[in-house]
């Protein structure tokens, strides 16, 4: 499994932060991103989880995942899209 370091992330300041877990507490556990305040994911509310399975075995459950993390890509972009807009 890939393994991202915490200073990668605060360095790469991203708009999206995207997890997996295997359970309901791993997927619903973004407490820990959010004592990260600097980061831009964090401060847009834009932490999203994804079930491990749907993006780490190769079935027909990779589609979902991939489903998934199309559609919350598409939703932080055009909520950013909106804000450039209002300014």
């Amino acid at each position: 499994m890939p393994y991202v370091n915490i200073e990668s992330v605060l360095a790469a300041n991203p708009q999206i932060i995207i997890s997996g877990g295997n359970s309901k507490n791993d997927l619903l556990d973004s407490g820990f991103w959010r004592k990260w305040t600097g980061i831009s994911a964090v401060k847009n509310q834009h932490l999203y989880a994804i079930p491990s399975d749907f993006l780490q075995r190769h079935s027909d459950r990779i589609l979902e995942g991939t489903r998934l993390m199309c559609e919350y890509i598409d939703l932080v972009r055009s909520v950013k899209l909106r804000d450039t807009k209002k300014n």
